[in-house]
């Protein structure tokens, strides 16, 4: 070991000239190398720390076209801000559709891809997306009529001649006394109802006439005398005028094709269209005359009302039914007070005249109509009457009673006399007995007023008192001994088969049923079933 040593030294000390300086460059060569290891750990370290911060970011479209990059963005946030601004700018509520799509965690691959702040994403998609309205709304003003009916007008003076258009259809006055004005709900500026507004009590003198309401009915169907006693409307006063339609008007935006022309917009507002409504029966109604009444088809109420054609014959008054009713979409109700005569019905007055059996009947002198004058209210819904309020009377003529002589004579006993006295008290004979438009006609017809008293010409049974066919309500009374005598096309029937009667006692009164061309009394004398002519037994 000692002998290596001592071999080793001895070579080092010859060649230490050449050994330090060959261990000196060895280390600086190591040292170098350790020093560049580093600085590329370190360079590395800081660019990996570089990257991992940048790495990831979002990309906003705004239908299909790209608004920027951003991180953590809250898109329904967004939605609503972009619409809020939108809305701002146009001064309406903005409702077109904005398609938002986030594409997430996009590698950032060149500065470019600049990462937006959430205000700056908020303004390019506002800018963007007003760029991207193709229509624009432009302020109208809105008018709702009832739940369904809406139209639109381009400002308030067009609105207000299509309003008064419509009152104008059902108020005959002058524009300058009545007019639509608008007023502003007190809580949102934006909403006004139209009021027709009065700018003074109208009133009109000798408006209209109409027939009088009769107590008699057959008197009022009478067109001669409907004209002589008339209700006359001497004064009318319009108090108050409405829209009986709900409706509203609203300023708003709409798109400008939504816009309707002023003469249009009056043609849809006052079109009637029909609609369905009830109807109460009213006395003497019936399919043909209610169906009428409402301008409708008979075929069209039976459809709206199912079984009515089966049972038309029994409908019941105060019964509701279906009809269909032409309205306009914006009515017009007016309330006025009205001054108008009216008749008003004599009394009558009955005197006895011993001379005239009981039953027999005579006007001794007419009577007179009275007038008394009346202010009512009524209440009116398109140019029709629907209520009416009496609210004052006054007699302006006091009528004048009917006097009648009644006959107090006692009749002879219910047997025949076996003498025929003439049914009627007065006629004019309008068929004698005999041949007659190639028939033989086998009575004698006496014209006389509807509702004249037809008496018994002899005393006896009655054995028929129903309506028979071509006579009409027939009355045939058997006197015995095969005689009978017939009472034809009466208005009304007083005495029942089986009933016995005496001489002049009233039966029936003159009608114009069965085959009949006016009121008039068929009187027939038949002698074993045989017509044997009247005017042998009676002195006409």
């Amino acid at each position: 070991m000692e002998r290596f040593t001592h071999i080793f030294m001895d070579i080092f000390k010859k060649n230490i000239k050449y050994i330090v300086p060959t261990m000196f460059l060895f280390m600086s060569i190591l040292l170098y190398n350790n020093a560049s290891e580093q600085d590329d750990i370190e360079t590395y370290s800081a660019e990996q720390t570089s990257i991992v911060e940048l790495e990831k970011v979002d990309r906003l479209l705004l239908n299909g076209e790209t608004i920027g990059y951003c991180k953590n963005l809250d898109v329904a946030n967004l939605q609503g801000g972009v619409r809020k601004k939108l809305s701002e700018r146009l001064n309406y509520e903005f409702e077109g559709e904005l398609k938002f799509k986030l594409e997430r965690g996009l590698e950032k691959t060149d500065d470019s891809m600049i990462v937006l702040s959430e205000s700056d994403i908020l303004n390019k998609a506002s800018e963007r997306a007003f760029a991207g309205i193709e229509k624009f709304k432009v302020p109208a003003y809105l008018v709702k009529i009832g739940e369904e009916f809406v139209i639109a007008l381009k400002n308030e003076e067009e609105l207000t001649e299509a309003l008064n258009y419509a009152k104008s259809k059902y108020l005959d006055v002058d524009e300058d006394d009545v007019c639509v004005d608008l007023v502003c709900d007190e809580r949102n500026p934006l909403v006004m109802a139209p009021v027709i507004s009065l700018k003074r009590v109208v009133t009109k003198k000798d408006l209209i006439s109409s027939p009088l309401k009769r107590g008699n009915e057959e008197e009022d169907k009478d067109k001669e005398e409907s004209k002589e006693n008339s209700e006359e409307i001497k004064e009318s006063k319009l108090v108050e005028a409405s829209f009986a339609t709900d409706v509203i008007v609203i300023k708003a935006y709409v798109y400008e094709d939504e816009i309707k022309d002023v003469n249009v917009a009056k043609e849809l507002i006052t079109k009637e269209n029909e609609k369905e409504k009830k109807y109460v029966v009213q006395k003497n109604d019936f399919p043909e005359v209610i169906a009428e009444k409402n301008d409708m088809p008979t075929e069209k109420l039976f459809e709206l009302n199912p079984g009515l054609k089966e049972r038309q014959k029994s409908i019941q008054i105060g019964e509701e039914l279906t009809v269909m009713v032409p309205e306009p979409e914006l009515s017009v109700s007016t309330k006025e007070i009205i001054t108008y005569d009216e008749a008003v019905e004599f009394t009558t007055k009955y005197e006895k005249n011993p001379e005239k059996y009981v039953g027999n009947e005579k006007v001794k002198s007419p009577g007179e109509l009275g007038v008394k004058r009346i202010s009512a209210k009524i209440k009116t819904v398109n140019g029709v009457e629907v209520s009416r309020e009496i609210v004052g009377e006054e007699i302006i003529k006091e009528p004048k009673p009917e006097v009648v002589l009644r006959g107090s004579k006692p009749l002879p006993s219910r047997g025949a006399t076996g003498k025929f006295v003439c049914p009627l008290d007065s006629y004019v004979i309008t068929s004698k007995f005999g041949p007659r438009w190639r028939r033989f006609h086998k009575g004698i017809d006496l014209g006389a007023p509807m509702g004249t008293p037809v008496y018994a010409a002899d005393g006896g049974v009655v054995i028929w008192a129903a309506y028979k066919r071509s006579y009409g309500n027939l009355v045939i009374i058997d006197h015995g001994d095969g005689i009978l005598t017939k009472y034809a096309h009466n208005s009304e029937l007083l005495v029942k088969a089986g009933q016995y009667v005496s001489q002049y006692e009233v039966i029936s009164k003159v009608g114009n049923t069965g085959r009949s061309t006016g009121p008039h009394l068929h009187f027939e004398i038949r002698l074993d079933g045989d017509a044997v002519d009247p005017q042998r037994f009676i002195d006409f």
